[in-house]
């Protein structure tokens, strides 16, 4: 079963919450994970393989931008709708 993990705060998730299958969605405030060397610490929480993904909207509205090196995807609504409906569970943090 998996699970699409939303995170839109800058707290920090619990360690080893992830499994194969699931997907990260930074949203929020949360999108400055994937601007800064935090993104580290979060791979390392959920696991170095579990995909990132963080919602367009939410970088622009603060005027960032993810690096190269973050290695995450940005994603829509419409994409962010797909990714609802891709997984089993939604968990909100």
């Amino acid at each position: 079963m998996t699970v699409l993990h939303i995170l839109q705060t800058t707290r920090l998730p619990p360690t080893n919450t992830t499994h194969d299958g699931d997907t990260v969605l930074l949203i929020g405030d949360a999108v400055v994970f994937a601007c800064s060397e935090k993104i580290n610490e979060l791979r390392e929480r959920i696991g170095v393989a579990t995909p990132i993904a963080v919602l367009d909207d939410d970088l622009q509205l603060r005027g960032l931008h993810i690096r190269q090196e973050q290695n995450c995807s940005t994603i829509n609504y419409k994409e962010f709708v797909d990714l609802t409906l891709q997984h089993h569970l939604i968990r909100s943090c």
